[in-house]
């Protein structure tokens, strides 16, 4: 899985989710999850900022080699900000 996706293929992270899951990772599993459903939000929906704050939460204390290989868009070493449709700060 890791190799698709470090070669662009996207569409093998909710697999490796599954994957993650059965090999009894819900921990990283949890994690691919919940940025899928980032992803497909934009900025401006209601629900994104607590979804990122999610995805955020969820990828605390995973090590950083793996989330260098599975985040997207890249996480590591960028900063998101700005406000939702509430006018919060994230």
């Amino acid at each position: 899985f890791l190799n698709a996706i470090d070669d662009g293929d996207d569409a093998a992270l909710p697999a490796y989710a599954d994957w993650l899951l059965d090999q009894g990772d819900e921990a990283r599993s949890a994690f691919l999850r919940a940025q899928e459903v980032t992803r497909r939000l934009t900025h401006r929906r209601r629900c994104f900022l607590a979804a990122a704050r999610e995805v955020i939460a969820l990828g605390t204390g995973l090590p950083l080699g793996w989330l260098l290989r599975v985040s997207r868009p890249r996480l590591v070493n960028t900063v998101w900000a700005g406000t939702d449709s509430h006018g919060d700060y994230y």
